[in-house]
């Protein structure tokens, strides 16, 4: 649920602030220390959250993957 609330979150900023979305990705103000600062550490939310879930995931026969509660 982690990994799919950071997802929606993620795309309800989009929706609701298109603008504001853009400037994330405006290489203008990408090279700004604290822009720079800021992307770090909201990618290392997201990394923390697909960690955690991959953690609860056990590999079974084959190739597919399950997950455990």
């Amino acid at each position: 649920m982690l990994i799919r609330a950071c997802a929606l979150a993620y795309f309800g900023f989009f929706r609701a602030q298109p603008a504001l979305y853009a400037v994330m990705f405006d290489p203008i103000i990408l090279v700004e220390t604290e822009v720079k600062t800021a992307k770090a550490k909201s990618f290392s939310v997201l990394k923390s959250a697909i960690r955690v879930r991959s953690d609860k995931w056990e590999p079974v026969i084959g190739s597919k993957r399950t997950l455990t509660s």
